[in-house]
């Protein structure tokens, strides 16, 4: 089975709720507002805080906001290249990548609109403050999905259009016929 890790961007919309449940889903935030992923996963505290925590769900964050039993720490990524996740989407990746045999499955991200849209699924007003659409990626979130990518190459993004990455794109169609 393939993993998945969802996105917050508008391209997700034609699989979220069609999608077959993979084995590892992983997604950001609120996302179990849309999808119920078995592993959610918040950058900041006031996020953290924002969320309420479902006994059936395993919930993670960095090392430094870590809390036993209730919130897990993000390993960080062994070998030649150093990650360092700034986001929780870059945390999310990075975390499908360390629960995911990669030598017999490959990982895909849904709703990675970089480049593209800076709209989000959710509102983060309310815990972001005036900024209701943070910047969706950065020079440095290019560089560290490249460098995950590098360790085994098999991670995709799952898009119709031309995200801005470093990594391959595969179009919807295509990854349907892949994980059926």
């Amino acid at each position: 089975m393939a993993t998945i890790v969802w996105l917050n961007g508008p391209s997700r919309q034609p699989l979220i709720k069609t999608l077959p449940q993979q084995n590892i889903e992983v997604g950001c935030n609120y996302i179990r507002n849309d999808r119920k992923v078995n592993h959610v996963v918040c950058f900041d505290q006031p996020m953290m805080k924002a969320l309420t925590i479902e006994p059936v769900v395993t919930y993670w964050t960095r090392d430094y906001y870590a809390k036993p039993n209730m919130w897990n720490a993000v390993k960080n990524i062994e070998g030649r290249f150093r990650v360092e996740a700034q986001n929780s989407g870059i945390l999310a990746i990075q975390l499908a990548h360390n629960l995911t045999d990669r030598k017999k499955d490959n990982i895909y991200i849904i709703g990675c609109d970089w480049g593209l849209s800076n709209d989000t699924a959710y509102d983060y007003s309310s815990v972001r403050g005036k900024n209701k659409y943070p910047l969706k990626h950065t020079n440095h979130c290019i560089k560290q999905l490249y460098y995950m990518n590098q360790t085994d190459n098999n991670i995709f993004i799952v898009h119709n259009d031309k995200p801005d990455v470093t990594i391959p794109i595969i179009t919807i169609k295509d990854f349907l016929q892949k994980i059926q």
